[in-house]
């Protein structure tokens, strides 16, 4: 049985920069508890799809995403982005 997963705040950080930057993750049904992850990278007016290789159970899904979450925000963000992102929440929301 998978433990539960708890995001920590570093974690929630990465997300909220991802998808504010274009980067998204989503779980695909495939059978009765098996779902793949779909991630969209809308970039400089291009999109790219990849499916993950990999299926994970409902019990299993949060912590993959988020770790590719935290992948892609410590490969984007700017140094001090990521020092901050550690201790507090962030906001990463365009104000117009």
């Amino acid at each position: 049985m998978a433990k539960k997963y708890y995001p920590q705040i570093k974690h929630q950080n990465a997300m909220a920069f991802c998808v504010e930057n274009g980067i998204t993750i989503s779980p695909e049904l495939i059978k009765k508890n098996t779902l793949r992850l779909n991630i969209r990278i809308e970039r400089d007016g291009m999109v790219k799809n990849i499916v993950s290789p990999r299926t994970y159970t409902n019990k299993e899904l949060w912590e993959p995403i988020y770790e590719i979450y935290l992948t892609y925000f410590l490969k984007l963000a700017d140094e001090d982005t990521i020092k901050f992102s550690n201790d507090k929440y962030l906001s990463f929301s365009k104000i117009d």
